[in-house]
């Protein structure tokens, strides 16, 4: 049996329309990680401000994406609460092994999600770095210096 993975980040709105390189990132990674033995199922969920033209999209057999939609400006005055209670509820129903948070900010929903995350942190590492001390573990930094 392999491992069921939930991702929480930027993903494509609408099919082969990529905006931006954490799109670009996760539109690539998420079909190689579904193209995997060791994977059984793959799950986007992708937060939106109301550009989504469908709630869900089956792209393949092992490979689905959640789009919800929140409001942009109280997320940071809530502590992304309303991320994160929507994210529960879809980590309730889908069961992931890991549940992999796309950027600091979904990262920080991942964590509060399940206790077995990873975040991938995009962006200026100084700058990352020092925001990563909200999370519970310690951070790793990976680099091809």
């Amino acid at each position: 049996m392999g491992l069921k993975v939930l991702m929480i980040g930027a993903y494509p709105l609408e099919p082969g329309m990529v905006h931006g390189g954490i799109e670009s990132v996760t539109s690539a990674l998420v079909p190689a990680l579904a193209a995997q033995d060791a994977i059984d199922h793959v799950a986007v969920l992708r937060f939106h401000h109301g550009e989504a033209s469908t709630d869900y999209r089956r792209v393949g057999p092992k490979f689905e994406v959640y789009y919800v939609r929140t409001l942009n400006r109280l997320r940071l005055i809530t502590g992304y609460f309303l991320y994160v209670r929507k994210a529960r509820k879809l980590v309730a129903a889908l069961k992931p092994d890991i549940v992999h948070g796309q950027g600091l900010d979904h990262g920080d929903v991942a964590q509060k999600c399940s206790p077995n995350s990873v975040v991938t942190v995009h962006g200026l590492p100084h700058v990352e770095i020092k925001w990563s001390s909200r999370f519970r573990t310690t951070t790793r930094r990976n680099s091809a210096e």
